[in-house]
C-alpha cells in the first residue's frame, strides 16, 4: 500500500475504497463474537444467506458479521 502523505491523498483512498464496495438498500447485522457463536449465531447466518438467495435478494440486502455488542446474555442479537 502506498503511504498516505496528505488529506488530499487520504480522501482519495477513501472513495477509491467505498467504489469497489456493493451498496445495498438494506443491511442485517449479526453480532458473532465467541457469545453469540456459542449462542448459535454462525447457523442464524448461514439461514440467512440461504433465504436471501432462495428470494434472490443477495443483491439488495447484505449481511454484515460484527463482534460482540456487549449484551452478551441476548445472543445471538440481529440488527436490521
Amino acid at each position: 500500500m502506498q503511504k498516505i502523505n496528505n488529506p488530499e491523498q487520504l480522501i482519495e483512498w477513501k472513495q477509491n475504497v467505498l467504489s469497489k464496495r456493493p451498496l445495498y438498500k438494506k443491511t442485517i447485522v449479526v453480532s458473532s463474537g465467541t457469545c453469540g457463536q456459542a449462542s448459535g449465531s454462525l447457523q442464524i447466518i448461514e439461514a440467512l444467506k440461504h433465504e436471501l438467495e432462495k428470494r434472490n435478494l443477495e443483491k439488495t440486502i447484505g449481511i454484515k458479521i460484527t463482534g460482540c455488542h456487549g449484551f452478551c446474555e441476548l445472543e445471538p442479537n440481529i440488527i436490521i
